[in-house]
């Protein structure tokens, strides 16, 4: 094994056993993580924005700097809750307001900054709409069908975020929608001068929370 995904959101115990539904399971995922950097693993800790865990992500960088952080062997990504999952959007409660987000999100970049490590997006940066949050740690020139393996607005069932990387192979999800449901541009996003590379918002959330956060960029 040269490479592994940690899928960590949150560095509080009691969140971690919530999300796990497995008691004192933190102190188990680190003794993991240190078992395969010890083997000269490379570990892309992941990390997912939801209503409970957004507003300590800067606890929570301090935390991965601290603890987890090996420069070369490790990085930190993050990504918004995904919402492909149809009882989500009856869940608003799981689901944060992107404006809400945002603030926490370069609160916690600027932060990494400061321990000398960048925070990527990677294959979610299209669930970061850029009118909300700015301009990521790669910005895409290129439409989604060139940047994509299978274009999201192809109407393929079952793919689900494979990444801008052409050697990334396709991931499936079993009951995955296809992308012409999944995001959409609303009439803000008429006049922006980034429609062409941008996905939109996801529909999902704009059945949440209507699409006032979407701001057209000159």
């Amino acid at each position: 094994m040269e490479q592994a995904i940690l899928s960590l959101h949150s560095h509080r115990p009691e969140i971690v056993s919530r999300l796990v539904h497995v008691p004192n399971a933190l102190p188990t995922v680190l003794d993991g993580f240190s078992n395969l950097t010890a083997e000269g693993v490379r570990v892309s800790v992941h990390h997912v924005f939801y209503a409970e865990n957004y507003r300590n992500f800067e606890d929570f960088v301090r935390f991965y700097a601290e603890r987890l952080w090996q420069p070369g062997l490790t990085e930190l990504s993050v990504s918004n809750i995904i919402l492909l999952h149809p009882e989500l959007r009856r869940r608003p409660e799981c689901v944060p307001r992107l404006s809400d987000v945002a603030p926490y999100l370069e609160t916690g970049v600027r932060l990494a900054r400061r321990y000398g490590f960048e925070i990527g997006r990677g294959a979610s940066e299209d669930a970061f709409p850029e009118c909300v949050f700015g301009v990521g740690d790669h910005v895409q020139d290129k439409p989604p069908q060139e940047r994509w393996i299978v274009s999201p607005v192809s109407g393929e069932l079952g793919l689900i975020f494979a990444g801008t990387r052409k050697d990334v192979p396709d991931r499936f999800a079993s009951g995955a929608r296809d992308y012409n449901r999944v995001f959409t541009h609303v009439r803000a996003c008429e006049s922006c001068a980034r429609k062409p590379v941008c996905l939109g918002v996801q529909s999902d959330y704009v059945a949440l929370y209507g699409d006032g956060e979407i701001k057209g960029v000159s």
